[in-house]
């Protein structure tokens, strides 16, 4: 079975010459004998694959060749395997950076609800430019190519596909991916979300028909709270395993990614039920100046 170069580098098959790059950069200074503390003969069968695989995508002609051998555009749960490991030479400066860039902490995790490779494309691509005035806007563009190449470019089934993600339902994310390669990115969205929810057993149109319905006051306290959304940023650990992303609704063209509200930084699936309780709240306060109000003109 030949080599998988971009698996053996950590990154994504459509991964930039920049991020190509870096992470050949990151792994060697890992697995470079002289600095390998386990068995040396590892480390060199590592280095030589990693070699192979530079010497192949840093070619544009190799790449180009390597490339239509493979079916690039399928999904698959390969893009979700968790990669930290192979990078741990990038912690410490990763750590530097998010004590002066807390969100950058924030859109990764964002990004690793897509996909691993992709949060760590966001990570080369920032320690390798020094860009970090621009990573809110390279967070934004790495989702939006990642979902048009796998889903197209509906933007509801886009939606869709980010919530089956989020929510580990890999087999409808990979069927919906089939679907889209067949018919195409022009397609009536609603019939392709309403045969896969019912052969998968997705709510998934309850869940649209909530966010619609309360959509109006959400985004009226997105605004009153984005101060909140700030600090809860502020405070995230720098070293945390847990993953806390985008609610759905969000957006794919958001450059401000800051100014989600603090109540739907959780999972998809509690943020319906919290929407509802907001909404709830909110008319119960409004009755309740309507009474005093009442009673007030009574006296």
């Amino acid at each position: 079975m030949p080599l998988d170069y971009y698996k053996i580098l950590g990154v994504l098959d459509d991964a930039e010459d920049i991020v190509i790059k870096a992470a050949y950069r990151a792994l060697s200074q890992r697995y470079h004998p002289d600095k390998w503390s386990g068995n040396k003969k590892d480390a060199e069968e590592k280095m030589r694959e990693l070699n192979e695989a530079y010497s192949v995508l840093s070619d544009p002609l190799k790449r180009r060749e390597y490339d239509s051998k493979r079916n690039k555009n399928e999904y698959s749960e390969d893009k979700l395997d968790n990669v930290d490991n192979l990078f741990s030479s990038l912690d410490e400066d990763w750590g530097i950076a998010i004590q002066y860039n807390k969100q950058i902490v924030y859109l990764y995790n964002n990004l690793y609800k897509l996909s691993a490779p992709l949060a760590i494309t966001f990570k080369l691509i920032l320690l390798e430019s020094k860009s970090f005035d621009g990573a809110s806007n390279l967070a934004v563009r790495l989702e939006g190519d990642y979902l048009l190449r796998y889903f197209g470019g509906n933007l509801e089934i886009q939606k869709f596909a980010k919530e089956l993600i989020g929510s580990g339902m890999k087999d409808a994310a990979k069927e919906l991916n089939k679907v889209i390669g067949v018919l195409g990115s022009g397609i009536d969205s609603n019939n392709v979300i309403k045969k896969l929810t019912a052969k998968f057993g997705i709510s998934y149109n309850k869940s649209i028909a909530a966010k619609q319905k309360y959509g109006v006051w959400v985004r009226l306290l997105s605004i009153l709270s984005r101060k909140k959304a700030l600090e809860n940023v502020s405070h995230e650990d720098s070293n945390t395993k847990s993953h806390t992303y985008l609610n759905s609704d969000s957006g794919l063209h958001n450059n401000d990614n800051s100014s989600v509200p603090w109540f739907v930084l959780k999972s998809d699936s509690d943020s319906d039920a919290d929407n509802g309780m907001i909404f709830f709240y909110i008319l119960l306060f409004l009755f309740s100046l309507f009474i005093l109000s009442l009673l007030l003109s009574l006296h």
